[in-house]
């Protein structure tokens, strides 16, 4: 997995690459810390990942709720096939923001509520 957080006045990208499994779940907290640490609005690029499994689901959830207690906005972007199929069969596939204060975004669908 690679990843690399590209800094803008609006916020900030953090764009991941590879394969976002247990195998890398060290290096993924890491790169969530990381970004979660840069002011402005959030957003995980999903669009080079290959694969995913249910340790990358969790560790977007605890980052999205950190996000909600640092008031910022989090958000998916070009979430690819592998990680809308795992989000799926896991159950995390939601309509409606998973926080009675969430900030409208759709956590596992990648799209604005």
């Amino acid at each position: 997995m690679h990843w690399e957080i590209i800094r803008s006045n609006e916020g900030h990208t953090l764009k991941l690459e590879g394969r976002c499994v247990v195998d890398h779940a060290d290096e993924l907290k890491t790169a969530l810390i990381d970004a979660l640490k840069s002011e402005g609005h959030l957003v995980i690029d999903l669009e080079r990942v290959s694969e995913v499994d249910l340790s990358c689901l969790q560790l977007f959830c605890s980052a999205h709720k950190s996000s909600l207690l640092l008031s910022k906005h989090f958000s998916l972007a070009n979430p690819p096939e592998c990680y809308l199929r795992v989000a799926e069969d896991a159950g995390y596939h939601r309509v409606l923001s998973c926080h009675e204060a969430g900030d409208g975004g759709l956590m596992w669908t990648g799209e604005e509520g």
